[in-house]
């Protein structure tokens, strides 16, 4: 737990414009569409107890505000029981975004982020459809050593698409659940 702690503070600097405003009502999507949350990380009362481990990337999931599913927000997915790996999620009410990725596995100071919040689906997405397709030009991302910028890069024009839901056993202690492939 203190390894969690520790890569949430250092990483307080990279989430400083998610967090500064977040509402803690419940968010609801229009009739007719879900919550893409419900499908990115697990529901409050199963992701503490539930998890995805393997050889090669376990996740492990904390969710600011720690509720279900607030109107704006951010999630850390932890890719390893010592808190090594990591990707930061945002979301609000509109889209759900990538903001970071670690650079060197074993030290958190180092990782990838976008200049910009990446759009990678649209928050409400047609119950039982697969989600519209996200087109993305402004890919600029910078590098981070000792949590300093030190160079910057783009990847080009990124396309997300979101499959229909279909029911998956996702192995280990979660089970069977209703996922969609991005």
């Amino acid at each position: 737990m203190k390894v969690l702690r520790a890569l949430c503070i250092l990483l307080g600097a990279l989430l400083s414009g998610a967090a500064a405003a977040q509402e803690s009502a419940t968010f609801s999507c229009p009739v007719g569409k879900a919550d893409i949350m419900k499908y990115f990380v697990m529901n409050k009362s199963r992701r503490s107890q539930h998890y995805l481990t393997g050889s090669t990337n376990s996740v492990y999931t904390q969710v600011f505000p720690n509720e279900d599913f607030t109107p704006q927000g951010y999630w850390f997915w932890i890719k390893s029981p010592k808190a090594h790996g990591f990707d930061v999620k945002v979301f609000d009410r509109d889209r759900v975004y990538m903001r970071a990725t670690e650079l060197i596995w074993t030290d958190n100071t180092t990782f990838k982020r976008f200049t910009r919040d990446l759009p990678i689906s649209e928050r409400c997405v047609p119950e039982g459809q697969p989600g519209a397709e996200v087109r993305v030009a402004d890919t600029r991302f910078d590098f981070y050593s000792s949590c300093r910028v030190y160079k910057s890069s783009t990847l080009g024009t990124a396309v997300n698409s979101l499959d229909a839901p279909e029911l998956m056993n996702v192995g280990e202690n979660v089970g069977q659940a209703w996922t969609r492939v991005l």
